[in-house]
């Protein structure tokens, strides 16, 4: 079994469905702003974990308390962005920092970590 597959099916045996929001660019809306563009969900699976207080308190204010670190399987249709949205746990978030993690250049799963998003 390669580690894609691997890593993928320990994703799924710990993890949960949970939505990948990308929105599209938006329309000028006439009066020199613009539109919000179409969203798109894609579902995925992930593995979920809290960041410990104590570490965001040693992070400098690159973590925050209540951040949430997601294991993403590859399989999703897109590739993970910063400011995507994800739906996990019954929440919305926003995602800060993706990290594949694999071998000679092939991504065998997406660490990302994510914040709540009050937008929502």
């Amino acid at each position: 079994m390669d580690l894609t597959a691997r890593a993928s099916r320990i994703i799924a045996a710990q993890g949960r469905t949970v939505t990948l929001k990308r929105e599209a660019p938006g329309e000028p809306d006439g009066f020199g702003g613009t539109l919000p563009g179409t969203v798109t969900d894609y579902p995925a699976t992930a593995a979920t974990a809290r960041y410990s207080e104590e570490l965001a308190a040693l992070a400098g204010g690159l973590l925050e308390v209540g951040d949430l670190r997601l294991f993403m399987a590859v399989d999703v249709a897109v590739t993970p962005q910063p400011d995507d949205r994800v739906t996990a746990e019954g929440e919305d978030y926003r995602v800060v920092r993706v990290s594949p993690v694999g071998t000679a250049g092939t991504a065998h799963y997406y660490d990302m970590q994510v914040r709540r998003d009050p937008a929502v």
